[in-house]
């Protein structure tokens, strides 16, 4: 998800600040350095993806 987000052109740090998580918990993410990341920040990230996924589709329209 975080690919997928990095490729609507945000940066770690503005997915960071979106999805209330620290910018080095969001790189770690990104990078794979996460081996078991919490279920609220996978959570979190989710809700993010979710929101610029249907905003992107909205704006298709």
């Amino acid at each position: 998800m975080i690919e997928q987000l990095h490729a609507t052109g945000l940066t770690c740090r503005q997915i960071a600040e979106a999805a209330k998580l620290s910018h080095s918990t969001v790189h770690r993410l990104a990078t794979g350095e996460a081996r078991a990341p919490a279920y609220s920040t996978v959570r979190q990230i989710e809700r993010l993806f979710a929101a610029k996924n249907f905003a992107s589709k909205e704006g298709d329209r």
